[in-house]
């Protein structure tokens, strides 16, 4: 098995768009009050014996490459929503109200969300830059928003590069 990472420019920029250090250190746990409430599979087991960096939580435990979900597109539009700046902003609201389209159980919605994610293949990342979101999405929401890196079975395709002769 091969626990695979994200590459280094992708975590440098998500970080400095959600205004995190890379070297900040963080204590991640699983809420008790929320542990029935999500299935066994999605509670992640992190370190939570000593704190990590925000650069190792985004590089080697939640995946950046990954399609965001509707419930995430959701999260993240309600807090552009209540952000001061969107009220006064026509744009950001369009852009905060889109991302609530792209939850909603309509089939417009549902179309929509997987023209725009997953049928362009498009990340968190982009997301984020698309929808010009930045550091007023709590912690906590992104850890639960952002899918987590799962191990892979090896191929040769993931083997080392090594160096020619």
């Amino acid at each position: 098995m091969v626990l695979p990472r994200n590459p280094h420019e992708v975590v440098a920029e998500f970080l400095a768009l959600i205004g995190l250090e890379a070297h900040s250190q963080l204590k991640v746990s699983v809420n008790e009050s929320q542990r029935g409430q999500v299935s066994a599979t999605s509670l992640i087991q992190f370190p939570s014996e000593r704190p990590i960096s925000a650069y190792e939580l985004f590089a080697y435990w939640l995946n950046l490459s990954e399609a965001p979900s509707r419930h995430f597109c959701q999260i993240l539009g309600t807090y552009l929503l209540k952000d001061p700046s969107t009220s006064t902003n026509e744009a950001r609201l369009m852009k905060a109200e889109k991302l609530i389209h792209f939850a909603s159980k309509t089939a417009d919605g549902k179309s929509e969300y997987f023209s725009y994610s997953v049928r362009e293949k498009r990340s968190c990342l982009e997301l984020f830059k698309d929808f010009e979101i930045t550091n007023q999405i709590p912690l906590e929401y992104l850890i639960q928003g952002i899918g987590r890196q799962r191990p892979r079975e090896f191929s040769i395709s993931s083997a080392p590069r090594r160096a020619e002769q």
